[in-house]
This record gives structure tokens, sequence and C-alpha cells, in this order.
């Protein structure tokens, strides 16, 4: 990669920026919030101011990884754990895709990875972004979709099929989830034609659903993240030491590749 050469060989850096409840208001967190909202709210904009004040918060955002967080260089034999630690993942993913539609218990999964409950939960969501029963609940929602999306099954057997106990429970997932209930969903793709319309999309929250937009204003206000003085960041700063525009993004997309 671009780092390559600044390293030992066989080495991989790693940067520890994982916040927690008694961290994630320190000023660190703070600035990587901020400038995660600033990109953001800028790129909603759409315009080409709004395209400078994204790419001058990159920027400053991967600046603020390497100067704020403790890096720690990887050898091979530690590479090594880390692979042992996705097959683990990996195998109770597995586990889930396989057996969604009944119940599943935390504990079950425990037993079956021969680790405690306490350290799996941890484990799991340490690893993938989100708790355990998050996580499978997100499953059953993509297949009730594609149900919804392909079949005429009743609403009661395509909760039942994709795990939930009963349409009740589906429907108000569902629901708080897409915004939309099960039928409702079901009417509007059928007219439209469109089977697909959210069964292979990312879930993403509107700016302007309940106090979203005014929660990234926060973030950045508190930190004086300024979107003229970002525009004038990459306006007036030249690139140094014989390093051109593309070789900066092109060190900023690596470092994105090994923040973990």
């Amino acid at each position: 990669t671009f780092l390559n050469p600044f390293f030992e060989t066989n080495t991989n850096l790693q940067i520890s920026c994982v916040s927690s409840g008694t961290n994630r208001w320190d000023e660190p967190f703070r600035k990587i919030r901020a400038l995660a909202a600033k990109m953001l709210t800028s790129f909603a904009k759409g315009d080409f101011s709004s395209k400078l004040n994204v790419e001058g918060a990159f920027f400053l955002l991967c600046a603020s990884l390497l100067s704020d967080f403790p890096q720690e260089k990887q050898i091979d034999a530690v590479r090594g754990s880390g692979k042992n630690h996705q097959r683990t993942i990996q195998s109770i993913l597995d586990f889930i895709e396989q057996n969604y539609p009944r119940k599943i218990s935390l504990d079950e999964i425990a037993k079956k990875s021969k680790y405690n409950r306490t350290y799996v939960s941890s484990f799991f969501k340490s690893n993938v972004g989100v708790s355990f029963y998050e996580y499978l609940i997100r499953v059953r929602l993509r297949h009730a979709l594609h149900e919804l999306n392909t079949t005429q099954k009743s609403l009661t057997e395509i909760a039942l099929d994709s795990g939930f106990p009963d349409l009740k429970a589906f429907s108000t997932r569902f629901k708080l989830v897409f915004e939309t209930s099960p039928s409702q969903y079901r009417l509007k793709v059928g007219n439209e034609g469109n089977f697909h319309s959210l069964e292979n999309q990312r879930n993403y929250l509107p700016l302007d659903r309940g106090n979203v937009e005014q929660k990234l204003i926060e973030y950045q206000q508190k930190e004086h993240i300024d979107c003229s003085s970002l525009s004038s960041l990459i306006n007036k700063t030249q690139p140094q030491d014989n390093l051109d525009r593309q070789e900066i993004k092109r060190l900023c997309n690596a470092l994105l590749q090994i923040v973990q």
C-alpha cells in the first residue's frame, strides 16, 4: 500500500479509536464526531463550497486519527490472532444466518463458541459494531423484506418464517426501522413494480428525521467547526514536500484502510 515505505517489512499500523461510555466526550472523540458531522451535513448540501468542506473535514479527520489516538505496529504473529477472531466472528454470523427463523439466544452462541456469555456479547459488538440481538433483528428484517418482495405469503406467515414471535412484534420493529408498516410497504412496491427498493439498501437516518440535523449541528458547534474556515483551508493550503493532491488522497485512503 501507499504507507508500506514508511514501515518495517511485514507490519501493519493499527489505530485504536474506540469510544465508550467513559471516554466518548473526551476531546479527541468530540473532534472526530464534529468532523464526521461536518462531512455529512456538507455533503447533503451538494454545492461547490460544500464539496470543499467535505474534503477539508476529511483531511482534518485523518490528521486527528494519527495525532490523537495510540498507534501500534502489528507483526505477522499478532495479525494471526486477529485472523482467529475473524474466523470466530464469521462462524457466529454463519450460525445466525442458518438459524434466524428459530429462537436463538446469546447463551446458545456462547456455548457454541466455548466462551462465557459476557465475553461473547462484548466480543460480538466490538467486532460487528452492533449487539448480537440487534444484528439478529436486522437479519430477520432482511429476510422479511425478501419475502414481501417476492412472495404472496400472508404477513403472519412472513413474520413467523423470519423468526419473529408474532405479527405484532414484526410490524412494530419493521415500522421502527423503515418508517412504514409491512402492509404499506408491500402495497407500495407492488404499485411501483420495484421489488428490491429496500431489500439491498443500507438503512440510514434521514437528516430531517427528529433531532438528527440539530444533533449534527451541536457536534460541530461544540468543537467550533466552521464551514468557511474549511473552504479557506482547501483553497489556500498548498501541498508540501512534493506531495500532490492525488498523493494526499491516496494517503488518506490508506489511513482509512488501516484504522480498526
